[in-house]
């Protein structure tokens, strides 16, 4: 064996170790390992009050959604005198203002930001400027259930407890085609969740809905570059000796992408943003202790490098597959399924579903967003979004 097979067998296994740690390993460990304590999760006494609570809603041309937005978090079964509702305008340019205003009389404020500074700018710009004790984020296009708001709010009776996450279940659209594979890795993600909010370790929380102690915030976006505020918010507050835990009672749904091609570009702008995040979550989760970090490094560096980890796995195959038949096997398994995801590729045009080859098409299509993602990263990602459909 040559010293370039031997580097090729020694990155084939490095491979293997580590996507098997991302995609499953983790699972394993938090399920084997599980902590001496359990999450808070209990109705607080019949004494306790819940703290006030803010809800902020980063909003950029979203008339086709607000008002319901707003109607629903009104329902909420959160006292009234302790719930606020601020939608924020990202400077926006259609009717999203006008129809919030509409409800100024019901504990909804309104604010116009003078320049477009993306979901991670107005939650640093608007932050220092609340006064109720939690802060929860949630996103314009997501409906909560009714007791959402007061199960994310019990959660805070412990003192121990700094941020919460919410469970943002994924809802295909009605003109959805071939994506419910989203729905399916949503519940697989859930199921993380769980696991790690027993540690209070929860590293990732749905950024469509979460909720914090406003005295632990720390800006966001202190590198200039968009990162992902529900990564590094949680981690922010683990560093700081807190819990971040995982209200499996706070539900949500929010609607997945309607085709595999938006989801495509969708995940392309993420990579982007995973990239930014990189540095900042493996600084931030060393400070935050042993499991955290190792659940952030398995949870969310290993599976943001995983595309690129994919691509070395097989050309590592193709390139040892004249030496052992395990090398041969995974390069034909590989180029079995690049073959599949075309099949499923064809077959998602016409908008047929055979479900083996639609479900490799969609794997394969994230896998391959991730490479457009590091385009965008090298020449900057941008700070602030647009909507579906504009």
């Amino acid at each position: 064996m040559t010293i370039l097979e031997l580097l090729a067998v020694v990155v084939w296994w490095i491979c293997v170790l580590l996507l098997f740690q991302t995609y499953a390993g983790i699972y394993l460990s938090l399920m084997i390992f599980r902590p001496r304590f359990r999450q808070e999760s209990g109705e607080p006494d019949s004494g306790t009050r819940l703290p006030s609570m803010t809800v902020l809603i980063p909003a950029y041309n979203e008339e086709a959604v607000i008002e319901a937005r707003i109607l629903n978090l009104l329902k909420q079964d959160y006292p009234n005198d302790l719930l606020e509702i601020v939608v924020v305008s990202d400077m926006s340019t259609d009717n999203t203002v006008a129809i919030a205003d509409r409800f100024s009389d019901q504990n909804v404020r309104t604010i116009e930001m003078s320049r477009r500074q993306g979901k991670l700018g107005i939650i640093d710009t608007v932050t220092s400027t609340l006064k109720s004790d939690i802060i929860t984020i949630t996103d314009a296009n997501v409906i909560c259930d009714k007791h959402a708001l007061k199960n994310l709010g019990i959660q805070f009776h412990n003192p121990e407890v700094g941020a919460v996450g919410g469970n943002l279940k994924l809802k295909p659209p009605k003109s959805a085609k071939n994506v419910d594979l989203e729905a399916s890795y949503r519940r697989y993600e859930i199921g993380l969740k769980k696991l790690m909010g027993r540690f209070g370790k929860v590293v990732g929380i749905y950024g469509g809905l979460y909720s914090f102690r406003r005295e632990l915030f720390e800006p966001i976006q202190v590198t200039g570059h968009p990162c992902h505020d529900d990564v590094i918010m949680p981690l922010e507050i683990l560093q700081k000796g807190y819990r971040v835990n995982f209200a499996e009672n706070a539900i949500a749904e929010e609607e997945t992408t309607s085709t595999i091609v938006e989801e495509f570009r969708r995940r392309a702008r993420m990579t982007a943003y995973n990239l930014n995040s990189l540095s900042r979550t493996i600084s931030l989760s060393l400070k935050a202790g042993v499991v955290a970090f190792l659940v952030a490094l398995s949870y969310k560096v290993i599976r943001w490098l995983s595309p690129f980890l994919f691509t070395l796995f097989f050309l590592s195959s193709i390139f040892l597959s004249s030496i052992h038949p395990i090398f041969e096997t995974t390069a034909i398994i590989f180029i079995a399924g690049i073959l599949l995801s075309l099949i499923g590729g064809i077959l998602d045009r016409f908008g047929v579903k055979i479900w083996l080859a639609t479900a490799v098409y969609h794997f394969m299509m994230m896998n391959l967003a991730c490479y457009l993602g590091l385009i965008s990263w090298v020449r900057g990602a941008k700070g602030h979004w647009t909507p579906r459909g504009m």
